[in-house]
This record gives structure tokens, C-alpha cells and sequence, in this order.
């Protein structure tokens, strides 16, 4: 029987980044998600900004928190690819 493949998933939005592990089988299997946010910055001028390393670190703590609780080994933790919206 194959082994199915485990997903990484982030949506990088306004105030956080979502991460998200799925299993992929012959279903679709949502396995641990985890939200992390961060600060939306707003100029005098009614503008907004954000700072990449925020949306960095925001990727690196989601994707150790649904990878370790959802044990997932690290030699399997680079099968599929990550989806980034």
C-alpha cells in the first residue's frame, strides 16, 4: 500500500499566517492547523505595511507546532510540496 503524502499549507494574510497540515490519501485529511499573528503597521498617510521577517517567523513557528504535535517524522516531513496563497 503507498504511504500517503503529508502537506504543508500557509495562507500569509493581513494580521497572520495560517498553517496547515494535511494528510493526502484517498481523501483529503485536514491533520493540525495553527494561526500565528502578527502586527499590521499603519503610516500617518492612511497606509499599511508589513514586515517579511513577521510573515518568516510566522511560517517557521506554525510549521514546527502542527508538525510536532501531529508527530510527524522528519524524514517524511518534505513529502509534497508547501502551498502558499
Amino acid at each position: 500500500m503507498k504511504e500517503s503524502i503529508r502537506l504543508l499549507t500557509y495562507d500569509i494574510g493581513t494580521t497572520g499566517a495560517k498553517t496547515c497540515l494535511f494528510r493526502l490519501g484517498k481523501t483529503l485529511e485536514l491533520l493540525d492547523a495553527q494561526v500565528v499573528g502578527y502586527p499590521l503597521i499603519t503610516t500617518p498617510d492612511g497606509g499599511s505595511e508589513q514586515r517579511v521577517d513577521d510573515w518568516w517567523k510566522a511560517i517557521c513557528q506554525g510549521s514546527h507546532s502542527v508538525l510536532s504535535r501531529a508527530n510527524c517524522p522528519k524524514d517524511k516531513a518534505n513529502q509534497g510540496g508547501p502551498g502558499i496563497t
